[in-house]
């Protein structure tokens, strides 16, 4: 199996590799995360449900461009559609609130 992980010919693994069981479980989770998106995607919940997910991820970063100046706003705009990014929902409802003094 961790051959098969590390995508390397078994001849090419040790004979003791008891403590990679770690590497396998962590390649074995990974792989069921990108299923479960990808099972998610499908129907109109399991697009919510992501949609929550991104938000949970991204939820420091609407804080703190929430409390931001219309510098920083600005900028973080600009990088996102330079990098092509979707801005979610409490951050589009971020960019709303007026901007902190920086005074």
């Amino acid at each position: 199996m961790l051959a098969r992980v590390r995508g390397v010919p078994a001849s090419s693994i040790g004979a003791h590799v008891y403590h990679c069981q770690t590497e396998i479980e962590n390649a074995i989770k990974r792989r069921q995360d990108v299923h479960e998106d990808e099972l998610l995607a499908e129907c109109e919940p399991g697009q919510k449900i992501l949609a929550l997910r991104k938000e949970r991820d991204e939820l420091l970063d609407t804080v703190w461009l929430a409390t931001s100046g219309k510098d920083i706003r600005s900028l973080w705009q600009k990088v996102g559609d330079l990098l092509g990014d979707q801005i979610t929902q409490l951050q589009t409802e971020a960019l709303t609130i007026e901007p902190v003094s920086e005074e």
